[in-house]
């Protein structure tokens, strides 16, 4: 996977309730870590949704969240969201004159480009400028960092709460 956001997450709180996770076994909380980082990569994934570029939907249907326990019987855990999509770099941070590198596209091997355009026409060109970013990632990011952040915080207390021994 291409991860375009990344969130790491390790569990503080009130003395009791972190001693209440610790005191878990490492499958439950392993179980509640991973569970609280995909409720709270929602708001993020949402967003991302409402802002990515649409022209066949593969890259929507591409995006997805993997999270993981870093180490066993830590309280720590991390989630990933992105896509395995090899042209999603290019719509996030734009191509030629409008991307990384901010240079006009020119073929390597050749003396021309030759590419048909989406409406069937036939290109022969010595350069092209590129393609504008279209990012939807790091805005989605920025926007619900914190809504997410609460997100993880919340769906930590339920399921930690829950999953105690009723006094």
């Amino acid at each position: 996977m291409q991860p375009t956001a990344q969130a790491h997450v390790t569990i503080h709180g009130r003395k009791e309730l972190e001693r209440a996770f610790v005191a878990m076994s490492n499958a439950t909380r392993g179980k509640i870590l991973v569970r609280a980082l995909h409720s709270g990569v929602n708001p993020i994934r949402n967003r991302a949704i409402q802002l990515v570029a649409r022209k066949t939907g593969t890259l929507l249907r591409s995006l997805h969240a993997e999270a993981k326990v870093v180490e066993i019987g830590s309280n720590h855990a991390e989630i990933e969201f992105g896509t395995d999509v090899s042209y999603a770099f290019f719509i996030e941070y734009g191509t030629g004159l409008y991307g990384p590198k901010g240079k006009k596209i020119v073929p390597i091997r050749a003396k021309a480009l030759h590419f048909v355009t989406s409406d069937g026409v036939e290109v022969f060109a010595r350069s092209v400028k590129g393609m504008r970013p279209r990012p939807y990632m790091r805005p989605a990011f920025h926007e619900k960092k914190d809504e997410a952040m609460k997100e993880i915080g919340d769906a930590a207390w339920l399921l930690i709460s829950s999953a105690l021994p009723k006094l």
